[in-house]
């Protein structure tokens, strides 16, 4: 192998790592303090997995993997030093992060599947064909899908844990009948889903492709 092909092989790794300790550091700040939640009337969205889905867009599910790792740690330690009246549950590994470490990999899933998906049907379709349009629901569709369907892989994996291992426990801590703990989580998840996803769609579209054109110009330089 030459010289010249190691080169970007190096650049490549320094660049992704990078970009997830950088976003790693994000995300740890936004866990340990309350710029990770936006006060909206009785509830607190949480933008604390928008790192997450980022770096697993730019980066790959590795990547997203390992800031999904750093975003449940950041769980499992507040739940220690501040505790609320959920705080026990999230003390399990099994609710604060198995399931953060998901949210990468899925979003990347959804981001990747979508942004072929929508550059192949702009690569056939007729010159002068709504092309401009294509190109433009390529560069912003897939970002917002994979912020849209991270979010809903944070939820719905971490509720779907607290259902299976700690449901009866989860309605005592709200003074509610085990009766009604199936009602209480799902219920909770999705008054605090659908704001969340569509906040993490407003942010990260804009964001991914930001960032995407820097990386994408950064690394036509070093091919040349």
């Amino acid at each position: 192998m030459s010289k010249e092909s190691i080169r970007p092989m190096k650049s490549g790794a320094i660049r992704k790592l990078v970009i997830t300790g950088m976003l790693a550091a994000v995300t740890i700040v936004l866990g340990l303090t309350p710029l990770g939640l936006i006060p909206i009337g009785p509830l607190n969205l949480t933008i604390l997995h928008l790192p997450v889905v980022l770096g697993a867009m730019l980066e790959g599910p590795i990547v997203g993997t390992v800031l999904g790792l750093a975003m449940g740690g950041a769980s499992l330690y507040k739940a220690f030093t501040t505790p609320t009246v959920l705080s026990p549950l999230f003390l399990n590994p099994l609710v604060s992060i198995v399931p953060r470490m998901m949210i990468g990999p899925v979003a990347w899933l959804a981001y990747t599947g979508l942004k072929r998906l929508v550059r192949g049907r702009n690569n056939n379709a007729q010159e002068g064909q709504t092309k401009s349009t294509l190109r433009s629901i390529a560069s912003a569709a897939p970002a917002a899908v994979g912020a849209f369907v991270g979010t809903m892989t944070n939820t719905v994996l971490v509720m779907g844990s607290i259902h299976l291992l700690y449901a009866d426990e989860f309605a005592q801590m709200l003074g509610q009948p085990i009766s009604m703990a199936a009602t209480l989580i799902w219920g909770m998840a999705l008054a605090n889903f659908l704001p969340e996803a569509i906040a993490a769609a407003v942010i990260l579209t804009p964001t991914e492709r930001a960032l995407s054109h820097v990386v994408n110009r950064q690394m036509r330089k070093r091919k040349k």
